[in-house]
């Protein structure tokens, strides 16, 4: 995933509070997602535990 996908995944799923959201759900430090947001690339164990998340709403 690149920075943008990642923004763009978090404001889809969370508005403008992605990212404390975002690091709450991923269990992933809220500066991670602001170093992110700044342009900062996105590891490949970062994007694996954003695409296993579960869909908006599901039950789980």
């Amino acid at each position: 995933m690149t920075p943008a996908e990642v923004i763009a995944f978090g404001q889809a799923r969370h508005g403008d509070e992605w990212k404390g959201k975002l690091a709450d759900e991923t269990g992933w430090s809220w500066w991670a997602f602001n170093r992110i947001s700044k342009g900062g690339e996105v590891s490949p164990k970062l994007a694996k535990a954003l695409k296993n998340l579960p869909k908006k709403g599901a039950k789980t």
